[in-house]
C-alpha cells in the first residue's frame, strides 16, 4: 500500500464530532479497512473527540480546536486526535478515566493518551487494516 496521510482541524464543538467520525470512516474505507474495523474506528474517534469537546477547554466560550491526523503506515491505520486545551494534568482531581477511554482501548490495536508539553492532549490510536487485532 502506498503512503497515505490526511488531516482535519475543526472547532472543538459537539457538531464537529460527526464530521471527524465521517472523515475517519471514509479514510479507513479508502485504506481498505473492513466494515467491522470501520465501525471500531468511528466509535474510537467519536469517543476521543467527545473527550476533547467536553474536557479540553474547561467551559471556555471560544471552544478551541481539535486536529485529527490519519496515516496509513504498513498494515496499520494511525490516528492522532489532538486538542490544545488544559491537558490531562490540568483537569480537576475528581475527573477520572472514564468509560470512553476504556472503549477506545478495547477497540484499537494500541492506544496512548499523551500530555503535550505545549498544552493539550493527544490521543494516539492504531487500527489493524485487516480488522484482526
Amino acid at each position: 500500500m502506498t503512503f497515505q496521510q490526511h488531516h482535519w482541524q475543526v472547532p472543538a464543538e459537539p457538531n464537529q464530532i460527526s464530521v471527524l467520525r465521517r472523515e475517519a470512516a471514509c479514510f479507513g474505507a479508502e485504506a481498505g479497512m473492513g466494515e467491522d474495523a470501520i465501525d471500531d474506528l468511528r466509535t474510537a474517534v467519536s469517543e476521543a473527540a467527545t473527550n476533547a469537546v467536553v474536557h479540553a477547554y474547561g467551559g471556555r466560550r471560544d471552544h478551541g480546536v481539535m486536529r485529527m491526523e490519519l496515516e496509513v503506515c504498513g498494515d496499520r491505520l494511525l490516528v492522532r486526535l489532538r486538542d490544545y486545551g488544559i491537558g490531562v494534568s490540568g483537569r480537576p482531581a475528581g475527573i477520572r478515566k472514564g468509560v470512553g477511554l476504556r472503549v477506545i482501548a478495547a477497540l484499537t490495536h494500541s492506544f496512548e493518551l499523551r500530555h503535550c508539553p505545549e498544552g493539550g492532549t493527544e490521543a494516539r490510536m492504531a487500527f489493524a487494516l485487516d480488522a484482526h487485532r
